[in-house]
């Protein structure tokens, strides 16, 4: 993995500010700071930053606003979406918010 990439699998409560990237799984009552983010499963109580791509999975959920280079959105985020770049959201994605980026594909299914 890169320099300052972190796996976290549990209950955090706290910012999580990683210089790399963050693979997270479980609850966390905080934000994130990171250059790349990785949710599975994940349920996050706080505003997600990220240099680069934020990949959210069908089983997470976000309640804060994400702002990232690109995002991969399959879970539920219920915030603004603020992506310099591309924005994907998948079938079973679910976004309560605003949303601006520089494109978005929003695929069959997909909830806004």
């Amino acid at each position: 993995t890169e320099s300052g990439s972190l796996t976290i699998t549990g209950s955090v409560s706290g910012e999580l500010i990683i210089p790399g990237t963050l693979c997270f799984t479980g609850d966390l009552n905080g934000g994130i700071q990171a250059s790349q983010v990785i949710l599975k499963n994940a349920k996050v109580l706080g505003n997600i930053i990220c240099a680069g791509n934020v990949e959210v999975d069908a089983g997470s959920v976000v309640l804060g606003n994400l702002t990232a280079s690109n995002a991969v959105i399959a879970g539920a985020l219920k915030g603004d979406v603020d992506v310099s770049g591309h924005v994907i959201l998948e079938s079973s994605a679910i976004i309560k918010g605003n949303m601006k980026s520089k494109s978005i594909q929003m695929n069959n299914g997909a909830v806004t």
